[in-house]
């Protein structure tokens, strides 16, 4: 192995369990490369909490590496939040002027609502919240690559350790899966939503299988990586299996082909290694989306018959409840199919390519406040639900609703007729209604099935009845943006039996918006009889399509 001169840059930074370190290290002279090469390689080990035995060696081993193929690196050793941010803005702006940039990465890793963070060494985190200001986004690494707009990118990321915050429910397992931008390959130590072994030797499991291939000449990089996978996914019996997201349009070599190699190997015979290569390649990831997609499917399956079983429950509930006081109930036996017949399980509609079908990792956050019904004084805005969509299978839309309280819970929204659900203190309209029929100025729906809403759904002595139509297109402002929405006016109208002040009569708009796929603005108001709870209004804070 070729003498690499390490040369201290950085002066050490005082932390809680180890010291900053920074060093440059040159490329190897034996080594001529056509195009100019960058690297920066931040390995973190000294964590105060969950601290790992690997990554700083896998660092040094890594940058060794790159300079024996012709690489100049960046070595950073167990990085504070400041630093990290600053050496990635140094490399970004290295990059404008051309040539191949590598970013490498071992330490803790986590994903928040579909978003990877790499955490510093320094990282002060007791709530989840903080996770994204002490945490650095891949996607910051990922936009100065993207501007630099330099000839080739490669990030690799072995941050799928085990989760340092295993109480906080907003952390996903693993990471994120990553669209990789034009020009880069984006290289995982395990596949998305999957955890990596920190390894028993002296390299993390997946690094040592990089560090037996990086040096072998004539290996293209797509190759390499597969190499790695084949390595990995045999060591653990297939608990660990890397995974790469590619936009390359040309060939990278760590080492170049050795000429006299190639000249020995006729055409035709690479031809059919690389045509094989790319074939193995697309089942692995045909397999891999498969894998996946059965799993998506299973989960929505679960949440159909948990939803199936809810509506059994609530119609038992009701037909207790109606034997018992039969004689004073004040609903005629021929209104009790009406409210849940209407959403026993229906067939799916074929897929169709719709823009404003949502995807995996769209999320809403709403914020709320409430009328006082005496004086009508409005308080003051609060955060409500944080809305993310986890899986979209078929026409089948699996939603993760986060309360203010940081209770979290999965909800299945499918096409069909439309439902009203209880989001107390109001009712709320399936928001995926469009997804059903399009909707347009005078849609109408005379009687909406309901779920889940409260006494309506399951208690005799209560008349509910809801009903829909669409009377504008307008133009709506709210803290998230400006949009054109449709407006949707809902009329509740309930009566109860045994109440002392007559029927209630509540009105609703919901703002529907094609542009952010969902409700951007709600409002309920009563406009006759008492209610119990205060009326109130909903509004789109922060959106985020992907």
């Amino acid at each position: 192995m070729p003498n690499i001169g390490l040369v201290l840059i950085g002066l050490a930074l005082a932390l809680p369990v180890a010291a900053e370190r920074s060093s440059q290290v040159v490329p190897a002279k034996s080594v001529a490369t056509a195009e100019r090469r960058l690297a920066l390689v931040i390995g973190n080990s000294a964590y105060k909490a969950s601290p790992l035995r690997n990554p700083t060696r896998d660092a040094r081993d890594i940058s060794r590496a790159l300079s024996d193929t012709g690489f100049q690196v960046q070595l950073i050793e167990d990085a504070t939040l400041t630093t990290m941010r600053r050496a990635i803005r140094a490399f970004g702006d290295q990059l404008r002027d051309g040539g191949v940039g590598l970013f490498y990465y071992a330490g803790h890793g986590v994903q928040v609502r579909g978003s990877n963070y790499l955490l510093p060494v320094n990282a002060d985190i007791e709530r989840e919240d903080e996770i994204e200001d002490q945490g650095v986004d891949v996607n910051l690494m990922l936009s100065k690559m993207d501007t630099a707009k330099n000839k080739l990118n490669i990030v690799i990321l072995d941050a799928c350790r085990n989760n340092p915050f295993p109480r906080f429910r907003s952390v996903g397992q693993g990471l994120a899966q990553i669209d990789a931008p034009t020009g880069t390959i984006i290289a995982f130590a395990t596949a998305p939503g999957r955890i990596a072994m920190d390894g028993d030797g002296d390299n993390g499991l997946y690094t040592s299988h990089l560090l037996r291939y990086i040096r072998e000449p004539g290996l293209p990089l797509e190759q390499l990586f597969k190499q790695v996978r084949i390595g990995v996914a045999g060591a653990t019996r297939d608990r660990q299996v890397p995974w790469e997201s590619s936009s390359l349009k040309g060939d990278f070599y760590f080492l170049p082909p050795d000429p006299s190699r190639v000249a020995a190997v006729p055409k035709a015979v690479v031809d059919v290694a690389v045509s094989e290569a790319v074939k193995a390649e697309r089942e692995r990831a045909a397999v891999e989306r498969s894998k996946l997609e059965a799993e998506m499917r299973a989960l929505v399956e679960q949440l159909r018959r948990r939803q199936q079983a809810e509506i059994e429950e609530e119609a038992k509930k009701r037909a207790n409840s109606s034997s018992v006081i039969a004689a004073k109930a004040a609903t005629p036996p021929a209104e009790k199919p009406v409210v849940m017949a209407a959403v026993a399980p229906r067939p799916q509609p074929a897929l169709e390519a719709d823009p404003q079908m949502p995807k995996p990792g769209d999320s809403w956050q709403y914020r709320t406040r409430t009328l006082d019904q005496v004086n009508k004084l409005p308080s003051e805005w609060v955060s409500r639900n944080l809305v993310e969509v986890k899986t979209v299978v078929d026409r089948s839309v699996v939603e993760i609703q986060t309360r203010p309280n940081g209770t979290r819970f999965d909800i299945l929204r499918e096409p069909g007729l439309p439902l009203v659900t209880l989001n107390a203190p109001n009712y709320m309209l399936s928001p995926y209604l469009h997804l059903q029929q399009p909707i347009k100025v005078g849609t109408q729906w005379p009687e909406l099935p309901m779920l889940n809403a409260g006494n309506c759904s399951v208690n005799p002595t209560y008349r509910c009845k809801f009903s829909a139509k669409v009377t504008a297109l307008e133009r709506v402002t709210v803290p998230a943006g400006t949009f054109e929405a449709f407006r949707i006016e809902v009329t509740q109208f309930t009566s109860h039996s045994g109440s002392m002040t007559g029927p209630i009569e509540r009105e609703g708009i919901f703002w529907f918006a094609p542009q952010a796929k969902r409700y951007i603005k709600i409002q309920w108001r009563t406009v006759r009889g008492l209610w119990s709870d205060r009326d109130s209004d909903v509004e789109l804070a922060v959106l985020k399509l992907i």
